[in-house]
Parts: C-alpha cells; structure tokens; sequence
C-alpha cells in the first residue's frame, strides 16, 4: 500500500522542462578539430519529479550530450578528399547520448522526451600542416659531371597530426639520393621519407 501511495503521488508530481543549450562533449581523434562555434543549439524536453527541479534548480548546466567521433563513424580519409578537408558530420541524436549531473537516484527518475534538432550538423576538418621537402644528397658522380640541385615534385608535403606534434615541424628530409658514379646527364629517382622519420613525429 505504501508504495502504490509513494507511486500515485510522486506520479502526479512529475512535469514536463525543457532545457537549452545544452553542453555538447565530443571523443575524437587528436588530428580532427571540431568547429564548435557553428554547432546548433542542443534542446532537450525532460519530464522528472517536480522536487528534482526545485531541489536543483534544474538547468542545461546538469546535461550534456555525448558524440563520438571515430573511425567507424568518420574516418582521416573520408575527410582527406574532402575540399580543405572538412566535412559535415550528420549525428542523430538519443536519449543513451544523453548525460546528467546528479545524484543516481534522482538521475533515473529523468526522463528524455525529445532532443531538438535530432540530427546534428557537425563539422570537422582534418587538422595539417603544409612543411617544406628538403633532398639530401651524397657520394659524387664520374669526374666531370656536376650534380646540379635537386628538382623535386613537389618542394611541399601536407602533414596531419596531433597540434602540438605539428608546431615542432618545419621541414621534412627525404632518404639521401646516391649519386655515387652517376654518368647520365640527368636522372630522375624515387626517394622516400626515412621510415625513422615518420615514427619520430
């Protein structure tokens, strides 16, 4: 009797909040940059015990949403072919994204009704670097040929990785070019970046 008494009245007491904007927390890669500044403003339409919303003042502050960004999702490559290498990221949006800032036992009696938009517009860029190429060269050709300097395809290389691993990267060494006995008077050959190197960045 007790029970079905505390359910009747508790049930009565329940009202329908609707609380904006709410914070949105993203997981990503350290090479993604969300553009927060352009999102949408999350609305969520709650119904709980009307004590819950006097007792906390209950606000946006107490919610926010959950968005994983990751491979499954939203991979480096869909994004490397994209122009400047952002791409809109459509997240539809649940109540199971959704997260509160209380107690557990007031937590379950929160109920999400609605999440306004339902999908969310979410742009992302891949986070680069553009560094200059540097050939190295070594060994000499056959007396009387000069080795002239190198021309590359290109003297630029886009880099993309963490911020803070970019900002110490200026320049990128390609594997030495071996001209030791060369007798053509021009040749063209393929070189690649030090495997150590990359590991190194």
């Amino acid at each position: 009797l007790a029970v079905t008494i505390w359910y009747s009245v508790t049930e009565r007491s329940f009202k329908d909040l609707t609380v904006s904007p709410v914070q949105i927390e993203f997981t990503y890669p350290e090479n993604f940059r969300i553009h927060t500044e352009t999102l949408d403003a999350v609305f969520l339409k709650l119904n709980c015990p009307q004590y819950i919303i006097s007792e906390y003042e209950l606000s946006a502050k107490h919610f926010w949403v959950k968005i994983v960004v990751g491979p499954q999702s939203l991979s480096e490559d869909d994004l490397v072919s994209q122009e400047n290498y952002t791409k809109e990221f459509r997240v539809p949006l649940d109540s199971s994204m959704v997260h509160i800032r209380l107690p557990e036992k007031e937590s379950r009696l929160i109920f999400v009704q609605a999440i306004t938009p339902n999908v969310l517009r979410v742009p992302v860029s891949l986070v680069t670097k553009r560094v200059q190429v540097i050939a190295r060269l070594r060994g000499e050709p056959q007396p009387g040929l000069v080795a002239g300097k190198p021309e590359l395809s290109s003297p630029w290389i886009e880099l993309t990785g963490p911020p803070k691993a970019l900002e110490k990267i200026d320049s990128i060494e390609l594997q030495e070019i071996d001209l030791s006995g060369l007798t053509e008077g021009k040749r063209s050959t393929q070189v690649e970046i030090p495997k150590d190197k990359l590991e190194s960045l």
